[in-house]
């Protein structure tokens, strides 16, 4: 009797070591495949490419961009600081059943607002400025816009585009001083981004 106590007694002793956890491993990941992109960044890879099959889409990732954990329906990251600001591009993924069509989703993301207006997307930005771009035709229609959020103003280029599963807003947000300096960046990794 008393060796299968013995045995009992490691086998309680074992497990309650070996269980036992640190507060950063129950960190729930709510967007593993980003999660794991922001991990092979960080161990110097380049060039990563990421497919999401939910939301249709390729992109090749620049080590530069860096991926940050979001919300499943968006994918993105943040550019190197300019001016100790760091600029942020997000492809923002809606499933098609929630809009009527494209324009819809157009109209909902930037189309229908005037100057002093908010979106119905956000009650605490208001439009400043709305300009049409020719940049990204091959992608959809794109924008030049600006909105305040409390006292900050932004300049952002969003380009509205579909895949064969979603429609997705791609939402670049700078400051005045830091749009022009990383446009060039921007356009860059949109030219990386395909369809599937």
């Amino acid at each position: 009797m008393t060796r299968p106590l013995l045995i009992l007694s490691f086998l309680i002793a074992t497990n309650a070591c070996f269980s036992q956890t640190r507060p950063e491993d129950n960190v729930k990941h709510i967007n593993l495949p980003a999660y794991l992109i922001e991990l092979e960044q960080f161990s110097g890879r380049d060039s990563i490419i990421h497919i999401d099959s939910t939301y249709g889409f390729q992109i090749t990732i620049p080590k530069w961009w860096h991926i940050r954990e979001t919300p499943l329906n968006l994918f993105g990251g943040t550019f190197p600081a300019v001016d100790s600001i760091e600029n942020a591009l997000l492809f923002k993924n809606f499933k098609k059943d929630d809009f009527k069509s494209l324009s819809d989703f157009e109209n909902w993301v930037v189309k229908d607002y005037s100057m002093g207006q908010s979106p119905k997307w956000s009650s605490q930005h208001k439009m400043l400025l709305k300009k049409e771009l020719t940049d990204f035709k091959y992608l959809g229609n794109a924008y030049k816009v600006q909105l305040l959020r409390g006292n900050k103003i932004y300049d952002c280029c969003y380009i509205i585009t579909e895949t064969s599963t979603s429609y997705v807003w791609i939402d670049f947000t700078a400051t005045n001083t830091t749009y022009p300096k990383n446009f060039d960046k921007f356009k860059e990794i949109v030219s990386l981004y395909k369809k599937l």
